[in-house]
């Protein structure tokens, strides 16, 4: 562990009195310079010293260790003491003004009473920026073992296959604290990890198959596609469009719509959508992905699927080739085959998913699916375990939001090895 990694504070209490007790004695005096016990030491973290990451650990381990099962629940997560103390004022603060329920992640502040586990949903991306280098990879020796398995080569075709490590990293982690979710979705690519994540195929075969996926879509088509985001609906897209050889590849948000053709095509649908008004986004792709054009490619993926083992999912999965749950009758090896050409409707897909759940989590690098399903579903709390963060809070950040909402999580497993106290003994080896 590093200096300025996040931590989680996990509090628990069979009342909101008992609970506000507890987290004003832990936030101090309004000008107070220490957090009251455990972890008296962190005095040493505002004077910067050489303790102050540790003595944040602590208290983490320490709060983590003497849960109770209470119903009333909150979380806070922090980098440092200041961080902290800042957090559990705002929870007073809450408490004090009768608030049950707070979903506050940029403080770092989870709040509720549940006795039930929530559901979740998982979102599985399709790119993520940088996808490894932050803390989740420095810190947990399991995400790295995902990385090492997945074998990955240097190159552009690497990028693929190293966001489903992401994935499969953040998966991992998530399970290992005791959550999981009860649906999924993937976005393009990613509906290859949803599948996975169902139980259609496993973790090596996925990695194979999404590599060979990578070579086949940078030979996609003959050169001289484009893509572009469209800040309008789908509806509105394609009647921009109508007139031109350019479709709808993706149905992202009500305000967000990807359309793919020929480069020039797609540049004239762009001036219109300009000229309506539309925020436009040029991407830079040279194939017209999800559209007809790229059929050869599709065809191509079909028979990489033919020599992998693909079995029915034994967890709900909804589909951005259908927009539907995969049902019985559904061919896993066909919608793998054909979410290649066919558009990503991710817009009907999350709005299906996402009917009676309590969170919903993108899982793997990056917080872009996060910010579309939250406005698709409004009223449904996003986070994103976002891999590539540098101090590891958004996926401690959605173990809070979990624990708030009334999931046991188990924080054991994800303490540093070292630091291990003696209420979690025997545990500190816990993991796949």
């Amino acid at each position: 562990m590093s200096a300025g990694d996040a931590e989680l504070l996990l509090l628990d209490a069979a009342g909101f009195g008992e609970l506000r007790d507890r987290v004003a004695g832990l936030a101090g005096p309004p000008s107070g310079s220490e957090l009251s016990e455990p972890g008296q030491d962190l005095e040493a973290e505002l004077t910067g010293g050489a303790q102050a990451t540790g003595s944040l650990a602590a208290l983490a381990a320490e709060l983590a260790g003497s849960r109770g099962g209470g119903p009333v629940r909150a979380a806070v997560v922090a980098t440092d003491a200041v961080g902290a103390r800042r957090a559990f004022r705002v929870l007073v603060e809450l408490l004090d003004a009768g608030v049950t329920k707070a979903f506050l992640p940029d403080d770092g502040v989870f709040l509720g009473r549940a006795t039930t586990p929530p559901r979740i949903a998982y979102l599985f991306p399709a790119q993520g920026g940088k996808v490894v280098g932050g803390a989740v990879w420095r810190r947990y020796p399991e995400a790295a073992e995902v990385l090492r398995a997945a074998r990955l080569a240097d190159g552009a075709d690497a990028e693929q296959p190293r966001v489903v490590a992401g994935s499969l990293a953040a998966a991992r982690l998530l399970g290992m604290a005791g959550v999981d979710a009860h649906v999924a979705v993937g976005h393009s690519l990613g509906e290859f990890t949803a599948l996975s994540w169902a139980g259609c195929l496993d973790p090596r075969a996925l990695l194979d198959l999404v590599g060979e996926r990578a070579r086949v879509m940078t030979s996609a088509s003959a050169g001289g596609g484009a893509m572009a985001v469209l800040g309008t609906g789908a509806d509105t897209a394609a009647a921009l469009a109508v007139a031109e050889d350019v479709g709808v590849a993706g149905d992202h948000a009500p305000d967000e719509t990807v359309v793919a053709g020929p480069a020039d095509a797609v540049d004239r649908v762009c001036e219109a959508a300009r000229g309506r008004g539309f925020r436009v986004h040029r991407l830079r792709v040279p194939h017209a992905f999800h559209t007809a054009h790229v059929s050869g490619a599709a065809e191509a993926m079909g028979e990489a699927l033919g020599r992998v083992r693909i079995t029915a999912p034994e967890r709900e999965v909804v589909s951005t080739v259908t927009g539907r749950p995969v049902g019985a009758d559904d061919d896993p090896e066909a919608l793998l085959r054909e979410q290649v050409r066919r558009p990503v409707l991710f817009r009907q897909a999350v709005a299906r998913a996402l009917r009676d759940v309590d969170l919903a989590v993108e899982v793997g690098p990056g917080r872009v699916l996060a910010g579309l399903a939250a406005r698709v579903v409004p009223d449904v709390p996003v986070l994103a375990t976002d891999t590539s963060s540098p101090d590891g809070a958004p996926l401690l950040a959605v173990l809070g939001a979990a624990h708030a909402l009334g999931a046991e999580v188990d924080l054991k497993p994800l303490l540093p090895r070292e630091e291990v106290p003696h209420c979690c003994a025997g545990h500190a080896g816990a993991g796949e």
